[in-house]
């Protein structure tokens, strides 16, 4: 599994308490958050931190079942994302699987100021 994005750890150190058997690849730029992420980590996590720009990134080609990106892409242009999806796209091999989660502003219900507010804070 890949993870690109993963900042401070919290979504691999659960993946990995549940699946203990799990091996996991992360790239994320900052060394800062890759310290805490392996702080969260259970003692045999099999997790490799790659310290790197994903944008810069040569991602290999079919190597993983999935790839998770949490709260990450949508730190993208759409430019930027019409090179860095399809490179990492590139890297998932055939039948496998990409969860995205992010953050949007709804379309209904909640007033437009409300909804920035929130996004606002969420990204703090």
């Amino acid at each position: 599994m890949l993870t690109v994005g993963e900042g401070d750890g919290r979504f691999v150190a659960e993946l990995a308490r549940r699946f203990p058997e799990i091996k996991v690849d992360c790239v994320e730029a900052s060394g800062a958050m890759i310290a805490r992420a392996r702080g969260r980590l259970p003692v045999n996590a099999k997790v490799n931190f790659h310290q790197a720009d994903a944008l810069e990134r040569d991602f290999p080609k079919g190597e993983y079942d999935a790839v998770v990106t949490c709260f990450f892409l949508d730190c993208f242009s759409d430019e930027t994302l019409s090179h860095l999806i399809p490179s990492i796209a590139a890297s998932i091999r055939p039948g496998g699987d990409w969860l995205v989660a992010e953050f949007r502003q709804p379309r209904k219900g909640i007033p437009a100021w409300r909804a920035r507010l929130w996004l606002a804070a969420m990204y703090f």
